[in-house]
């Protein structure tokens, strides 16, 4: 599994319509499974997460590794791997990765001030991202994401990559070819030349503002 992860307008896109075309990986259709399999898991044991994950066991989270692994096959009609494209998993890594110890994470990041611009200008559906209305509020959540990323990267630092934007546009086969390395995936020359495009499908839709 390859978790694509990031904040508006940080460049995800370009990274998910590079593994896209990779012949061995099949794309996820932007809807929440891991926070479904883990709201699951917090109603089966009447507790809220992450009240409830000191208790887990290593055959609790191998359960819900199963489960999410079930309820995601159809995103594996291309190959072996497949891309999770739901950027707001990044909360949920802490139970993302030892439920599925093989797992590969893409941290997306782009400069703070153009990213935070970007999002604050982006329209977005109603009732998403609500915090993209305040400049405060963008640079608390992104002061959040951080936060997260750099605690789960400290303990996982074979899990998780950082791919910034700005490195896509200046070095963009050799960051593409970083990326297919960390994912355990051969190059392929398709994925350098995909781009993002909104027109190409609705699998992109979730992520095409990113």
């Amino acid at each position: 599994v390859i978790f694509v992860v990031g904040l508006p307008c940080s460049g995800a896109a370009d990274v998910i319509a590079s593994l896209a075309a990779h012949s061995e990986v099949g794309l996820g259709d932007g809807s929440p499974q891991l926070v479904n399999v883990i709201q699951e898991e917090s109603a089966r044991r009447n507790a809220e997460f992450p009240q409830w994950v000191h208790a887990a066991t290593a055959d609790d989270w191998q359960r819900l590794g199963r489960r999410y692994l079930a309820v995601t096959t159809a995103w594996r009609r291309n190959g072996s791997h497949h891309v999770d494209i739901a950027l707001g998993n990044w909360p949920f890594l802490g139970a993302a990765l030892p439920m599925l110890p093989g797992a590969h994470v893409i941290d997306c990041r782009r400069d703070a001030l153009d990213a935070g611009w970007a999002c604050w200008r982006q329209l977005f559906m109603p009732g998403r991202d609500l915090y993209a209305y305040a400049f405060d509020d963008i640079a608390r959540h992104r002061h959040d994401y951080e936060c997260v990323l750099q605690f789960w990267q400290a303990r996982h630092p074979q899990a998780i990559q950082c791919q910034e934007f700005e490195g896509l546009l200046t070095h963009r086969a050799a960051s593409i070819r970083a990326v297919l390395d960390f994912c355990d995936l051969r190059f392929e020359p398709d994925c350098v030349s995909a781009r993002s495009d909104a027109d190409r499908g609705s699998a992109y839709a979730t992520a095409e503002a990113y």
